[in-house]
């Protein structure tokens, strides 16, 4: 079950809220908690039976080795330390038994060449988010910046359900103590038609344009061994159009449902294609993913404070270990590193680059970003080093007409289907038009938390329009980029 499904929309998702707000409002809180974190857990078991069980095992065990964490356990400091490295050696332990387990044994089959294989056959839901977020609380609780919930209000942290597919990796400070918040289990007008509103937006992204542009994609990559120069430039630009809606789509429609239970989660994603440097990119792509890594691992290395040299060595390092959570994969170890160096060169020239006109600047981080992401996409080094190298070798500028008539919908096919000549025609058009209005949308409008929010009558007859059409679009429903498990 993904927000983007029937049974989400219709079914899962009214219930859930009709009843959190009625509990809400005739008992304590904590009743309507329960309710919220009974619907989190079915949400992990439409995913798998025993996938949720190992996410149960595993938030047990934080929750109790964080007990003996605790400053208020009374042990000593260096037990508490050994319980701190215990409890991240747990979850990195996990986390490389799940995911990673597979990908050292063909390394090692690489190298020796003895048929070393290791299949994995289950993925926990969201586990690279869970591990993350769980090394973080027991790290905060350390330090004394997060006291031990109750274990109803941790299993709630853990299990929330809009945010373990795709995160945001909210702290535990900042959602426990929205929790304590008795007005949130209460109905509010405008915050729920916040929600609603951005739930709809994030749909419409998603659904529109994300999984349009997919196809388009995944022709190009069904066909990389004979598309022209022309058509590979098209489907990286459709590529990092449709990440970006994907991933925009994802976090605005999370944001919206918690914004309907009462609970604001931190911003994770803000107009990063905008950004005059990778760097900035980054920092407004995947927001809390960064703060993260900065908080949990570029500190700790030393972060800018020993040096030139080690701090160069600290980004390479912590942009390698981002590239390698998102998937156990070379691709995505040199996804990592390049971001890693390209960060280094710009820190390194950055009284050069900053006289540099910001929009040539903009324009010349779009086009990184758009290399490095197709490391990102491809299946393997050789295929990205085929597709890239292509754009220059093969030197035909020529565009398939099959490529650009995939880029459509349902509705645009019928349309066009009843209007003969002119149909063919206009089909030729699909990919263009889509990736104009994306380029547009990213590049020439505000995003959705630059403007404040005001209910009225338009909104209201927008979200109603595009939840009907979305919902009646959902025969093709496609997973999500960014759900790293």
């Amino acid at each position: 079950m993904y927000f983007n499904s029937y049974y989400f929309v219709l079914y899962y998702l009214p219930v859930l809220l009709v009843g959190y707000y009625i509990l809400g409002k005739h008992y304590k809180p904590a009743v309507a908690h329960m309710w919220l974190l009974a619907f989190s857990v079915i949400f992990c078991l439409s995913h798998g039976a025993w996938q949720t069980l190992i996410l149960a095992a595993d938030i047990a065990a934080n929750y109790f080795i964080s007990r003996g964490i605790s400053q208020k356990s009374g042990k000593n400091d260096k037990v508490r330390k050994l319980l701190l490295v215990t409890a991240i050696l747990f979850n990195i332990g996990v986390l490389f038994a799940f995911k990673y387990l597979g990908f050292f044994a063909s390394v090692l089959d690489m190298f020796t060449k003895k048929g070393y294989s290791v299949t994995i056959l289950i993925m926990p839901l969201g586990l690279s988010y869970l591990a993350f977020r769980m090394i973080g609380y027991v790290a905060d609780v350390y330090k004394g910046e997060q006291e031990v919930p109750s274990f109803g209000d941790f299993l709630l942290y853990a299990f929330y359900f809009p945010m373990i597919v795709q995160g945001p990796i909210t702290s535990s400070e900042l959602f426990l103590n929205a929790l304590k918040d008795e007005n949130h289990v209460k109905f509010n007008s405008d915050r729920f038609a916040k929600g609603l509103y951005l739930f709809a937006m994030g749909l419409l992204k998603k659904m529109l344009i994300a999984d349009t542009l997919a196809k388009s994609v995944t022709w190009g990559f069904e066909n990389a061994g004979r598309i022209t120069s022309a058509d590979t430039i098209l489907v990286i630009i459709a590529y990092t159009s449709q990440l970006y809606f994907d991933f925009s789509g994802y976090c605005d429609m999370a944001n919206g449902i918690s914004e309907m239970f009462g609970i604001t989660l931190p911003l994770n994603f803000d107009s990063p294609y905008k950004s005059k440097s990778l760097s900035e990119e980054w920092r407004r792509w995947h927001i809390t993913l960064g703060d993260f890594l900065r908080k949990y691992i570029y500190i700790p290395l030393g972060g800018s404070k020993k040096g030139t040299v080690r701090t160069y060595i600290n980004i390479v390092l912590v942009f390698t270990i981002s590239g390698f959570w998102h998937g156990a994969d070379f691709t995505y170890i040199l996804w990592g590193l390049a971001s890693g160096v390209i960060q280094c060169f710009e820190r390194a020239f950055d009284k050069g680059l900053s006289k540099i006109n910001g929009v040539i600047r903009c324009i010349g981080t779009y086009i990184l970003w758009n290399i490095t992401v197709l490391i990102f996409r491809s299946e393997s080094l050789p295929q990205f080093w085929y597709l890239f190298s292509g754009i220059f070798i093969r030197h035909d500028f020529s565009v398939t007409h099959e490529l650009l008539q995939t880029a459509t919908t349902f509705e645009i096919d019928y349309l066009e289907e009843h209007m003969g000549a002119l149909g063919e025609h206009l089909s030729l058009l699909h990919l263009p038009v889509f990736l104009l209005i994306s380029l547009i949308i990213i590049f020439g409008m505000k995003n959705l938390y630059e403007k404040e929010f005001k209910p009225g009558v338009f909104k209201a007859v927008f979200v109603a329009l595009s939840l009907f059409w979305c919902i009646l679009s959902m025969g093709g429903m496609t997973t999500f980029l960014y759900a790293v498990y």
